[in-house]
């Protein structure tokens, strides 16, 4: 019965260590317009990223993300919730407003609704040294999160300080390509989860007949 406990645990273990996979510290940027990064610990590897310019308002970031995402209607992206100041209690919670690091969280259960989230950043816009390549480096970033983290912490690699962060997201009742739901275990993980129990089950009933 110890094996069969051990072989269950871990395959749990196995199974549950592919939704983290896809989880790190990713970096967004722009070079053609210049040095400016934002990094989001743990955001969605591979996941979208997206730098550029100007200060969004709600309607604008929306349709920004319709189009990164290619969404057509009636399947749109929602404005969760966005915030200016530092832990304001509702669905989203920064911290590092005017600063170059901070933290956000959310409300985990969210994930119950949406696909796919998103954090939108902005900062003070101007030159950061030693950029050659604009005279105004990015100051907004898009950055997908990895389903099921509902926490983490920024960091802006320019001068100014950050204004504002939203949290997006979209639902349309199934896994896009590239999306950051975990996984379902597939036809192998299944077998080989079952194979591994039959196994198990048959060296516990060898010992007990040797033991009666």
């Amino acid at each position: 019965m110890k094996l069969i406990k051990t072989i269950l645990c871990s395959a749990v273990l196995s199974l549950a260590s592919i939704g983290g996979a896809n989880a790190a510290a990713v970096t967004c940027g722009n070079a053609s317009l210049g040095i400016r990064t934002t990094t989001v610990d743990p955001a969605l590897v591979g996941g979208t990223c997206y730098g550029g310019l100007d200060n969004l308002g709600d309607g604008a970031l929306v349709s920004l993300l319709n189009d990164q995402l290619g969404l057509v209607a009636p399947t749109t992206t929602v404005l969760i919730d966005r915030d200016a100041a530092n832990s304001n209690g509702a669905d989203l919670n920064i911290t590092g407003v005017g600063l170059q690091t901070g933290n956000w969280s959310f409300t985990s259960t969210l994930w119950d609704s949406y696909d796919r989230m998103f954090l939108y950043f902005h900062f003070g816009d101007g030159r950061d040294d030693p950029s050659t390549t604009s005279t105004t480096d990015p100051d907004v970033f898009i950055v997908e999160l990895a389903r099921v983290d509902a926490s983490g912490t920024w960091t802006f690699s320019g001068q100014t300080g950050m204004s504002n962060i939203a949290l997006l997201g979209f639902d349309d009742g199934t896994v896009p390509p590239g999306g950051g739901k975990l996984p379902e275990p597939g036809t192998a993980s299944i077998a080989l989860l079952s194979l591994g129990i039959a196994g198990a089950t048959s060296a516990w009933r060898r010992r007990r007949n040797r033991s009666a």
